[in-house]
């Protein structure tokens, strides 16, 4: 099994293996980040034409741009996100799967 992982743009990465491809933080429409942030730097690294799911950190317009998983994602795959955002993406239209439960207790102490 042979697998690619590809930085994209911000803090975006692409994971491909086995022909799934899978997005972390992508991010392609940048007119939400400018005012605060300028333009980019570097030219935007766009992820793959299509997505088998996608994993959304947080909702800051910088890693969470639902325009671009909505162009992207297959209409049947998923979002993982934490729980805390899981009905704002919903609300979003988007299908989500295997919440990420974080794990918010402080080092050395059992959660």
């Amino acid at each position: 099994m042979r697998m690619r992982i590809v930085r994209l743009s911000w803090a975006g990465v692409q994971i491909e293996s086995e022909g799934a491809a899978l997005v972390i933080d992508l991010l392609e429409h940048t007119a939400p980040i400018r005012s605060f942030m300028g333009d980019p730097r570097l030219p935007i690294v766009c992820g793959p034409e299509v997505l088998d799911l996608a994993l959304v950190t947080h909702l800051h317009p910088d890693h969470y741009d639902p325009d671009a998983l909505r162009r992207k994602l297959r209409p049947d795959a998923k979002v993982i996100c934490d729980p805390v955002n899981a009905s704002k993406i919903a609300r979003d239209g988007f299908t989500l799967v295997g919440l990420l439960c974080m794990n918010r207790s402080r080092p050395g102490h059992s959660p």
